[in-house]
């Protein structure tokens, strides 16, 4: 499981180096450091604005669709400028770097609690604890064996992620 902060590390290296490339694109295109933060921003940035809100448990497989979909998005936008007939670098740059600060913006505004819910269930005396995502499964459906009827019952177990509260219908 990741850790909580996590959840808001990315959407604020995000802001940040869209906001480095804005600088250096629109206020300081003389620095010396502009063709590398520029060559990173395009080649990582765009795809982790997506790749973000698939929430992936891998970090491997995040960083691979990340660098793989800023190649997409960034040919996909300059071919969208080339045949609407605004060819411009700073056109693809305006495009793209409103793209990744709403897309972090986004990400920010959709934060999920990342820690589980554990629920405690009681059945004929015997307790059983489940612990689930609340991230991922908003709600289960269980099959719960009974030991005095000797039959299944299936019980549909929800949790309100914002709340965190537990209900369990039979």
């Amino acid at each position: 499981m990741r850790a909580p902060w996590l959840t808001w590390v990315w959407p604020i290296i995000i802001l940040l180096s869209t906001s480095a490339v804005t600088l250096l694109i629109f206020w300081f295109p003389e620095a010396e450091i502009r063709p590398l933060v520029i060559m990173c921003f395009l080649f990582l940035i765009p795809g982790m604005t997506m790749v973000r809100f698939f929430r992936t448990r891998e970090v491997a497989v995040e960083w691979m669709l990340a660098i793989v979909l800023s190649f997409v998005i960034d040919a996909f936008v300059a071919g969208i400028v080339l045949y609407a007939g605004q060819w411009s670098p700073t056109h693809i740059m305006s495009f793209l770097i409103g793209f990744c600060f709403s897309g972090a913006i986004a990400q920010l505004a959709l934060v999920r609690p990342t820690t589980p819910v554990t629920a405690t269930v009681s059945l004929n005396e015997k307790d059983t604890k489940i612990r689930i995502d609340s991230r991922d499964i908003p709600s289960i459906e269980t099959n719960i064996n009974t030991q005095d009827v000797g039959e299944q019952e299936t019980s549909v177990l929800s949790i309100d992620a914002k709340e965190q509260e537990t209900s369990i219908d039979t």
